[in-house]
């Protein structure tokens, strides 16, 4: 599953919206993040681990949410196929 998010991060003393993109698998035991890429203005963003922790909290707050839009928007999808097969 991949998604994306935006949210506020300072920088230099000045609080800017960066763009989140990251991508999670879901397991048994709980959802694995298994990557983000950060940009602000369309650029990759080098990030401070302070930052970064707060990235990736950011991203379970919300994993939960983005697997399960994207299951039932699977389901949805695969409902409509089978309502086409059957007209």
């Amino acid at each position: 599953m991949r998604a994306e998010f935006n949210m506020t991060l300072t920088i230099n003393d000045e609080d800017v919206e960066v763009e989140v993109e990251y991508g999670a698998t879901s397991y048994s035991d709980g959802p694995e993040i298994d990557f983000i890429s950060v940009t602000l203005d369309g650029e990759k963003l080098n990030t401070t681990p302070e930052q970064d922790k707060a990235i990736l909290d950011a991203c379970f707050d919300r994993v939960d949410d983005d697997l399960q839009g994207e299951a039932d928007a699977e389901g949805d999808y695969r409902y409509d196929l089978s309502r086409d097969y059957d007209d």
